[in-house]
C-alpha cells in the first residue's frame, strides 16, 4: 500500500512538473512565431522523452515541409512529398486527439516513411495542428524504442498542440494582413482602363489565399432591380 502511496505521489509531482514547464514555455513567447513554435517542439521532445520531435505543415505546392524541429538527425530531409508518411496521415486524421502508431517496423510506413526505416523509428505519437477548424499541420514525437505515451503526455501534445494552432492563426492573420496591403497599393493611381484586369487579379490571389474554388464579384444595379 505505501509503495502505491509513494508512486502517486511521484506520478503526481510529475505531471506538475511538467505542466509548469508548459506554462514557463508560454511565458517566454515572442512576436516571432517560428521561434515559439520550436520552443513547443523542444518542450514536447524533452518532457515526451523522444528520439526527435517535428513539426511538419503542407505547403502550398502541396509538400510537406519541417518548419519546426528538436534533435532532427544531420541527414534529415525537411521538405519531401507527403504521401505515406505518418505525419501527413495525422493532418490527414483532422482528429482533436492525439493519433499513436506502435511497432512502425511492422507498419506499412516501413515501405512508404523513409525515416522509419532510416532511423530505426518504432513509435510516433501525432496532434493535428489546426487552423480554422482545418488541420494545416502535425506535432509529432518519434521514439526508437516501443513506447506505449501515458495519459499526461497525451495532453501535454495536446495543449502544445493547441498552442501552435494560436500561432499558425497569427500567421495566416499576418499574411492576409500582407496581401490585402500588397493589393491595396496596386489601385493607388491605378488607370480606369486597367482596373477590370486588376480586380480580377486580386481577386485570385484572395481566393487562392483562402483555399476557394470560385470566386465571385457581382455587380448589382438596384436602379434594375
Amino acid at each position: 500500500g505505501g509503495h502505491c502511496v509513494a508512486r502517486d505521489a511521484t506520478d503526481r509531482k510529475a505531471s506538475e512538473e511538467r505542466l509548469r514547464a508548459f506554462a514557463q514555455c508560454l511565458l517566454e513567447f515572442s512576436a516571432d512565431t517560428q521561434a515559439n513554435i520550436n520552443r513547443l517542439v523542444a518542450l514536447c521532445g524533452n518532457l515526451l522523452g523522444g528520439a526527435c520531435a517535428v513539426y511538419n505543415r503542407l505547403d502550398d505546392e502541396g509538400w510537406l515541409c519541417t518548419v519546426g524541429q528538436w534533435e532532427t538527425p544531420p541527414d534529415f530531409k525537411y521538405r519531401v512529398r507527403p504521401e505515406g508518411r505518418v505525419c501527413h496521415d495525422v493532418i490527414r486524421q483532422n482528429a482533436d486527439v492525439p493519433m499513436v502508431v506502435r511497432d512502425l517496423q511492422h507498419t506499412p510506413y516501413a515501405q512508404t516513411d523513409s525515416n522509419v526505416s532510416d532511423y530505426g523509428l518504432r513509435t510516433c505519437v501525432g496532434m493535428a495542428v489546426k487552423c480554422r477548424g482545418q488541420a494545416v499541420g502535425a506535432l509529432c514525437v518519434v521514439y526508437q524504442q516501443d513506447v506505449q505515451p501515458i495519459k499526461d503526455h497525451l495532453n501535454l501534445l495536446r495543449l502544445a498542440g493547441f498552442a501552435i494552432s494560436v500561432e499558425e492563426e497569427r500567421l495566416t492573420q499576418a499574411r492576409m494582413q500582407e496581401l490585402l496591403t500588397r493589393i491595396a497599393v496596386t489601385y493607388i493611381n491605378l488607370p480606369l482602363d486597367r482596373a477590370d484586369a486588376s480586380v480580377q487579379n486580386s481577386l485570385g490571389e484572395l481566393g487562392r489565399f483562402v483555399g476557394a474554388d470560385r470566386v465571385f464579384l457581382f455587380d448589382y444595379n438596384s436602379a434594375n432591380g
